[in-house]
C-alpha cells in the first residue's frame, strides 16, 4: 500500500531477450515525462505570481482612481455650490458678466481670510443686497458679519440680517456696522 507521498510503479518484465532493455527505455521515458511536468509546472507557477501581482497592480491603480474621482467630486460640487450662491447673489445685485467675476472674486478672497465657506459667503452676499446695504458697502458689510458670525459661533445670514434690521431701525449710516 503507498502513502500519501510515495508513488508505486508496478512493472511486470516478459520473458525474453529485450525485456531489460523494454523496461530501461520504459523508466527514461517516464523520467523525461515527468521532468516536461515539473517544468510545465513551474511555468504554471511563474504565471500564476505574475498574474497575481498584475491584479495587485490593478487594484492598486484602481483603488487610487476612485480615490481621486471622490476628490474631484467633493472640489466640483463644492465649486458648484459656490457658484450656484453667487449666481443667486447676483440676482440681487445686477452685474454683467464683468462685474459678476470681481464680485465673485471679492467673496472667494473673504473666503481666504475668514473660515467660512465660500457658498455660505456667498448665500450672505445675498442676504447683505436684499436687506438693502448699499453696493459700495457689500463687502465690508459681509466681511463684518462674518467675522462677527465666526466670533459668536452664529450662521452669516442672522448675522447679516440682524445688523442690518438694527442699522435701519436706528438710522446709522451703513459704515457704522463694524463699529
Amino acid at each position: 500500500m503507498a502513502g500519501k507521498d510515495t508513488i508505486s510503479i508496478s512493472f511486470k518484465i516478459a520473458d525474453g531477450d529485450n525485456g531489460l532493455k523494454t523496461l530501461i527505455l520504459d523508466a527514461d521515458g517516464l523520467r523525461k515525462v515527468m521532468a516536461a511536468n515539473v517544468e510545465e509546472a513551474k511555468k504554471l507557477e511563474e504565471k500564476v505570481f505574475s498574474l497575481a501581482a498584475t491584479a495587485t497592480v490593478l487594484n492598486s491603480v484602481s483603488s487610487a482612481i476612485g480615490q481621486i474621482a471622490s476628490t474631484l467630486q467633493s472640489l466640483t460640487s463644492e465649486s458648484e455650490s459656490f457658484n450656484k450662491a453667487m449666481r443667486a447673489a447676483n440676482t440681487m445685485a445686477g452685474k454683467d458678466s464683468d462685474g459678476f467675476k470681481h464680485l465673485k472674486g471679492e467673496v472667494a478672497d473673504l473666503a481666504k481670510q475668514i473660515p467660512i465657506a465660500r457658498d455660505e459667503l456667498a448665500n450672505g452676499l445675498y442676504q447683505t443686497i436684499s436687506n438693502g446695504v448699499p453696493e459700495d458697502n457689500w463687502i465690508e458689510f459681509l466681511n463684518t458679519s462674518a467675522r462677527s458670525a465666526v466670533g459668536g459661533i452664529a450662521d452669516v445670514n442672522k448675522v447679516v440680517g440682524v445688523t442690518a434690521t438694527i442699522i435701519k431701525n436706528y438710522g446709522l449710516e451703513w459704515s457704522a456696522h463694524g463699529q
